[in-house]
């Protein structure tokens, strides 16, 4: 039971998920389409999202004994498994790259403007690497205290923000019907349910408690309600106008915040939740890479394996860099196409999987 996960640390987990995916990137994308109604956009994703999240846990319960590819493998075959494997590698990396990109890009616009972004990105490399040299266990155990952290920064800018809460900035409802706020569900749960894909690298057997199917889906909805108060908070505060002038408006908001009117500019204090919030994703999506990469190669990567915390960390950090020409065109893709590649990968895939493997189960049957 000691080497077993507690779901505590699965808990605090699934939190850091999808706060980092949804901040910056996927803020913008809910805002981008839902406008004034972007906390309905968040609600409806809320119950939306319980769709993948449920995939996931059927799948993860396939073989308990197992990873996710491993069981790939097993419903698919070894060798359409493996390209299957593969391409997923390629996305979570994928992934990985897009949430470094959004964590430099804030730091050097927000703080360090001044300061290459090789060196930025270098600084925080650092840990990264440290983490993924120490493994599960650790990481594990670091997500606990760093969701301490944040959660305590969370709540006091919760409290801060509202005296300057106008509940008016939340009309018209609906001015343009339903059509744009269910396109803006849909890009909530691409950055919210989505990304908790990556947690299926961990073997279900590998966590303590057996029965964890209603604590999983309390937690996604718990949080969740956390992210739609955040984006009512936006708008209430903002107003849709100036929030979508600003690529980080959550940031941007908690500049509005004072309390007892001589605590001011507390933006740079609070904004540390959501950069403990990216390092654990960030974390997590390479060592699902160096998992998937042991379990691909096996020994033709045997020599270089102790080499592969540092290998692709650095490959992040140069390809964050070359992918986007500008801002611009990064923002761009996170919101009109990341989340159609997110909805392949982290929906469409497990969803073939399990589709599959309740095919073949059933010809069992009546074969039997």
């Amino acid at each position: 039971m000691k080497d077993k996960l507690q779901y505590l640390e699965i808990g605090t987990l699934i939190y850091f998920f999808i706060r980092a995916s949804f901040i910056g990137i996927g803020l913008n994308c809910v805002l981008f389409y839902g406008k004034v109604d972007s906390w309905l956009c968040a609600l409806l994703g809320m119950f939306m999202g319980l769709i993948p999240v449920c995939i996931y846990l059927k799948i993860s319960t396939i073989d308990r004994k197992k990873h996710i590819h491993e069981i790939i493998s097993k419903v698919m075959g070894n060798f359409l498994g493996k390209w299957i494997s593969f391409s997923l590698l390629l996305f979570v990396f994928m992934y990985s790259i897009v949430l470094f990109y959004d964590i430099i890009n804030f730091i050097s616009s927000e703080y360090l403007y001044k300061t290459p972004s090789y060196i930025i990105g270098a600084m925080i490399l650092i840990p990264v690497i440290y983490l993924l040299t120490k493994g599960l266990r650790t990481m594990s155990r670091v997500s606990i205290i760093l969701f301490m952290v944040s959660i305590v920064f969370y709540i006091f800018s919760i409290i801060g923000l509202i005296p300057a809460f106008d509940s008016t900035n939340l009309l018209p409802f609906l001015e343009n019907g339903i059509t744009n706020p269910l396109l803006g569900a849909l890009g909530f749960v691409s950055y919210t349910a989505m990304p908790l894909f990556v947690l299926l690298i961990i073997p279900r057997e590998d966590v303590g408690e057996k029965k964890i199917e209603k604590k999983v889906i309390f937690t996604f909805l718990g949080v969740a309600c956390i992210t739609l108060l955040a984006i009512t908070n936006v708008i209430g505060v903002l107003g849709i106008d100036l929030a979508l002038l600003y690529q980080y408006p959550d940031y941007q908001m908690l500049r509005r915040i004072q309390v007892g009117g001589f605590i001011q500019r507390t933006e740079s204090i609070l904004a540390i939740q959501w950069l403990l919030c990216l390092f654990m994703m960030i974390s997590f999506c390479l060592f699902y890479c160096l998992k998937t990469t042991t379990f691909l190669f096996g020994k033709k990567v045997e020599k270089i394996k102790v080499y592969l915390p540092y290998i692709y960390p650095i490959a992040v950090l140069f390809l964050s860099r070359i992918l986007w020409r500008n801002n611009t065109m990064f923002v761009n893709f996170t919101i009109k196409q990341f989340p159609m590649f997110t909805y392949f990968f982290f929906l469409g895939i497990p969803l073939l999987i399990l589709i599959i493997y309740y095919i073949r189960k059933l010809k069992r049957k009546f074969a039997s």
